[in-house]
């Protein structure tokens, strides 16, 4: 199963995200996209079985960013890290369809929680 992870911001949080993606992954199965471009290009590549993708939107302009891609979303998992819970961005957050809409600033273990879940029913199927 891969995970595709996207932060577009190479911070304090992005890098506690990925490590957390990348303690609950199997090895060699997370691709990391630091932009939009880069991010349409891999889930424009064929994989082999379900995907996972995990989204954080370092701004509301970022969550629109990713809302303009989401036909290429359509098929795959989505855990959504939101920069603020404003009620439009939680809503616009909303149209990606998220197994789990969280916040940037959390401790994230929800995402740990939901992504291990996520990874091993994945490997049941």
């Amino acid at each position: 199963m891969k995970v595709f992870f996207y932060s577009a911001l190479a911070d304090e949080i992005g890098d506690r995200l990925q490590k957390i993606i990348e303690t609950v992954a199997p090895q060699g199965k997370v691709v990391v996209s630091r932009t939009t471009g880069s991010l349409t290009r891999t889930l424009c590549q064929p994989v082999d079985g379900p995907a996972i993708t995990v989204l954080r939107a370092g701004s509301r302009d970022e969550l629109l960013e990713i809302l303009s891609i989401r036909r290429l979303l359509r098929d795959v998992r989505i855990i959504l890290i939101l920069p603020d819970q404003e009620d439009e961005t939680v809503a616009m957050g909303h149209r990606l369809g998220p197994r789990l809409l969280t916040y940037a600033d959390g401790d994230f273990a929800d995402v740990f929680a939901v992504l291990g879940r996520m990874i091993s029913r994945g490997k049941q199927q």
